[in-house]
């Protein structure tokens, strides 16, 4: 299948992803990859952290830097806001930062909850590559989302 490997892209300058799980789109000003926005459309999701420096080992490269990503369909392990609950067959949204959510609003829908049992929100944790003093930064819990019937308008 063509998605077990991961598409290597070029995230705009200074959105720096710390751990799987993000969702992405494309910034049309820069031509690169961004985190997602509230109401944004999805294009992927990440499968591993930003670029590293060779010379400072532990630094993000924060421009010109790639992530690798998989394309939306299929189930996706994908990251959740803290304030979300889902039982299964339920609607699940693109949200803001790159996360998932249970807002409806003008969030585009992302796929289905397709989880074991029921997800119940859980508190953001520290960043899995938060080794450079970034404290303030989060990751969500990442859940199964059915991304075949993702919005793609």
């Amino acid at each position: 299948m063509y998605r077990t490997q991961p598409i290597s892209v070029t995230m705009k300058d200074d959105e720096v992803i710390r751990s799987p799980g993000r969702l992405i789109t494309m910034d049309g000003t820069t031509n690169t990859m961004r985190t997602s926005a509230a109401a944004a459309i999805a294009l992927g999701v990440t499968a591993d952290e930003s670029s590293r420096s060779a010379v400072s080992p532990h630094a993000y490269v924060t421009s010109g830097h790639t992530v690798g990503y998989y394309p939306l369909g299929g189930v996706m392990l994908v990251q959740v806001d803290a304030a979300s609950t889902f039982n299964i067959g339920e609607t699940v949204y693109v949200g803001a930062s790159g996360l998932a959510t249970s807002t409806q609003g003008s969030n585009k829908k992302l796929g289905i909850y397709v989880g074991d049992a029921a997800h119940t929100a859980t508190a953001l944790s520290a960043p899995l590559g938060g080794n450079e003093g970034q404290s303030g930064l989060t990751e969500g819990a990442l859940i199964r989302v059915n991304t075949n019937s993702a919005a793609i308008a």
